[in-house]
């Protein structure tokens, strides 16, 4: 594969708290590589080819409605596509670096758009991540900010119960990108997050491999700890870091029986798609009685705060 071109990028896509933010991190002391905070131009972009039907009937989005003033869409679809180009040239040009890396991590609920514009210019990188995992990061930020991403409020109106409708989201979001990848094999890179924060450095030398690009992967990972790069909107807890850890793998092991029954039934089929093993709930424990479930959780609680008391 030849190396990306400078006239063209790269974009990571990833549900949100899928460790994008820490991959750009660790992407961006790569001197050709300029890895920007979180720009959200192409979501910006993806809003502005949306379709927005009437309720009279007829589409009232830009591309139609410009075309009673002579100009076709895909015109205009070109001349959105240089503005976005040109915008990360000038990125580039201000770090003095050679390629752009694309990373905002809602991205991942506009693929079509994202196709539309860009197609085979640019190259891809999927970082995907064990689904319920993602889900109880998602969880723990929305409760910390108190508001939904907007790319959910379609499917918490849907879903009453918050994890399951991420779970949702995260199954169709990875469905999209798995037809994606498999209508752009020549551009796509796919990850895991378990493999990149197990092996930082093999998996950055896949990477640069797929760019077609040298550099020595465990410097990029040492220069983690030394500088926070470019501070913007991302995941903080990947800035709060001075290291790849592995301490936020598994974490789905502390949902209750319950929950994680029913969160497993849907994710496992595209789980098992993804290359993951199915997430087990012993057997009897996904119809645990609430109650006994609420009067076992309170046990333990009880149990941890006397022996954080207990005198060493």
């Amino acid at each position: 594969m030849n190396a990306v071109s400078s006239s063209a990028g790269v974009v990571v896509l990833g549900f949100p708290r899928s460790g994008t933010t820490l991959l750009r991190r660790l992407l961006e002391s790569h001197p050709d590589l300029c890895c920007p905070p979180e720009t959200h131009l192409l979501r910006s972009a993806a809003a502005f080819l949306q379709q927005d039907d009437s309720p009279l009937g007829y589409s009232a989005d830009v591309l139609t409605s410009l075309r009673f003033s002579g100009l076709d869409p895909e015109t205009v679809v070109d001349r959105l596509r240089d503005m976005v180009f040109g915008i990360y040239a000038d990125i580039c040009n201000n770090q003095n670096k050679r390629v752009w890396v694309e990373k905002s991590a809602l991205d991942i609920f506009h693929v079509d758009a994202i196709e539309r514009l860009l197609g085979d210019r640019c190259r891809f990188i999927w970082l995907t991540r064990h689904a319920i995992d993602v889900l109880c990061s998602v969880k723990e930020y929305v409760s910390s900010v108190e508001i939904y991403y907007p790319e959910l409020f379609d499917y918490v109106r849907r879903y009453p119960v918050p994890m399951e409708a991420f779970a949702h989201a995260w199954i169709d979001t990875q469905a999209r990108m798995s037809q994606f990848i498999a209508e752009h094999p020549d551009t796509c890179l796919q990850l895991r997050y378990e493999d990149l924060v197990t092996d930082p450095a093999d998996n950055l030398q896949r990477i640069l491999d797929f760019l077609g690009m040298e550099g020595d992967p465990v410097a990029l990972v040492d220069e983690l700890g030394k500088s926070a790069g470019m501070i913007g909107y991302g995941d903080w807890k990947a800035y709060e870091r001075d290291g790849v850890s592995t301490e936020s793998v598994g974490r789905h092991h502390e949902l209750p029986p319950r929950l994680l029954g029913r969160l497993a039934a849907l994710v496992n089929p595209t789980m098992l798609r993804l290359g993951y093993q199915e997430v087990s709930v012993p057997r009897g424990m996904q119809n645990v009685d609430p109650v006994r479930e609420l009067q076992l959780r309170l046990m333990t609680a009880n149990m941890r705060r006397d022996s954080e008391k207990a005198p060493e």
